[in-house]
């Protein structure tokens, strides 16, 4: 697998972005990054995802004004990129609660999300998948509803966390391109994004139609 960037010298420092792993990896994490920046394209937002990882901002802090996490994941795929933020023998911190300590943790560039996935970064996730897969001895296929430790793939918002908190990502665009192939069109693309969002939000294929 190739491997573009690696941020992890300047992750590092920030001790609250990462924790060591408590168990055995079996499973992998799906999120998509959402900057809410309808005019980035895939590239932008991967180098914005990349600033965010590596910035002394990116920390929630504890009731006693002390830095407690960090919205951080191992890997960004984006703009056909592929990036290593935190190394698999740590877990990000906070990525998705509980189940970052069993599953490693993937981001993948989509701006909102009603934006279809760039096609070169599905490939790329499905690539990262097969290598993650073969080392681990994960099985393939999308989980739902998991509460623990995750053994298979399985997206933010089938975890008990992201359900909690009303997580949405990757959503319904990735696992239609990611389990059924790369070559949907925008038409089908908003057919699917119109039963679940907004219909405001349908411009953005319209004009995809008439690039």
């Amino acid at each position: 697998m190739n491997i573009d960037d690696n941020i992890w010298e300047t992750v590092e420092p920030h001790w609250w972005k990462w924790m060591v792993r408590n168990t055995p990896i079996t499973g992998i994490i799906w999120h998509a990054t959402r900057s809410g920046q309808r005019d980035f394209d895939p590239e932008t937002e991967y180098g914005a995802t990349l600033n965010w990882f590596r910035s002394p901002n990116n920390v929630k802090y504890d009731g006693e004004g002390q830095p407690w996490y960090g919205g951080m994941s191992n890997y960004v795929i984006g703009g056909g990129r592929v990036c290593i933020a935190v190394p698999e023998e740590y877990a990000p911190r906070y990525s998705a609660g509980v189940h970052d300590f069993s599953a490693i943790s993937i981001e993948v560039a989509q701006p909102l999300n009603d934006m279809p996935y760039d096609a070169r970064d599905i490939a790329l996730c499905r690539e990262l998948a097969d290598d993650i897969a073969a080392r681990y001895g994960i099985p393939r296929g999308r989980l739902q509803n998991v509460s623990g430790g995750v053994i298979g793939e399985v997206g933010h918002e089938d975890t008990a966390q992201g359900i909690g908190d009303g997580k949405s990502d990757p959503g319904k665009l990735f696992w239609k391109a990611y389990l059924e192939g790369d070559d949907m069109t925008p038409v089908e693309a908003q057919q699917i994004a119109s039963a679940v969002f907004d219909d405001n939000f349908s411009d953005y294929f319209m004009r995809a139609m008439q690039q």
